[in-house]
């Protein structure tokens, strides 16, 4: 690729990164006392970076040796913030490292999906499995939502304005799943607006059940079931693969179920 186009792809990644850090900084002063708003205010800052940086980066293929470059460096920033672990201050360089590794490694995942419609059971499938690794006592997801070393290195960061304080709210498998729909979407020339519009609606909807039902929700459970509603393409299965798709789709369920019933 050009030096244009990875400066296209790259770009909206750093753009992102300096207005959390200007967030960060300015969080402290914002004259916000009710304790719904400040979460409101710090999980919209959070998710809305997050898919302007990764709908923005989409519009290009990153490729060649900016990719290589992306993804070292990302996963050089997410291994000196689970070393380091550091202060507030590095809120930056984790959002970037995380964001740039979900970029690389999503993208890459779903410049090779050779159908769009092989979306819909790829995700439900990725949905399924997170959700039992949230069930499942030795459930990777749940692991890392009981380590506050693990939740600060691999879930994305954010200052929760009024405060000195730092909450965390998309992992790593979200912003790699948002980042792969993203990359079948430009690859098959659909609608990305459409897309992170979906996602946008999807995880409104999971921290919406999150509040009310007082425990986390799988943020991939709804990314899976609202982008396949919301973008035809990723529900029109070819008939060939139907049988695979319907088998490996019960198969995933069944699993949560099992899962369900054993915790």
């Amino acid at each position: 690729m050009t030096r244009a186009e990875a400066l296209r792809a790259l770009a909206p990644l750093a753009l992102t990164a300096l207005a959390m850090g200007a967030a960060v900084a300015l969080a402290p002063a914002a004259p916000l006392t009710s304790l719904v708003l400040q979460d409101l205010c710090a999980i919209g800052l959070a998710v809305g970076l997050a898919l302007c940086a990764l709908h923005a980066s989409s519009g290009v293929k990153l490729s060649g040796a900016a990719a290589w470059l992306s993804f070292g460096a990302a996963t050089a920033g997410v291994a000196f913030v689970w070393l380091a672990q550091p202060d507030r201050w590095a809120i930056p360089l984790q959002f970037l490292s995380l964001v740039a590794l979900a970029r690389t490694a999503g993208g890459a995942i779903g410049e090779r999906v050779q159908h769009p419609g092989h979306v819909m059971p790829a995700t439900i499938v990725a949905a399924a499995a997170d959700w039992a690794s949230v069930l499942s006592p030795e459930g990777v997801t749940k692991a890392v939502a009981q380590s506050e070393r693990a939740l600060a290195t691999f879930a994305l960061a954010a200052p929760v304005p009024g405060t000195a304080a730092i909450t965390y709210v998309l992992g790593i498998g979200d912003l790699v799943v948002i980042s792969l729909l993203l990359a079948v979407a430009r690859s098959f020339n659909i609608s990305r607006a459409r897309v992170t519009a979906s996602v946008a609606v999807a995880l409104a909807l999971a921290f919406i059940a999150s509040a009310a039902l007082a425990q986390p929700i799988p943020a991939l459970v709804p990314i899976a079931l609202v982008a396949s509603a919301g973008v035809p393409a990723f529900r029109t299965l070819a008939p060939k693969d139907r049988k695979v798709a319907g088998f490996a789709v019960a198969l995933a369920v069944g699993v949560v179920v099992l899962v369900a019933l054993r915790s």
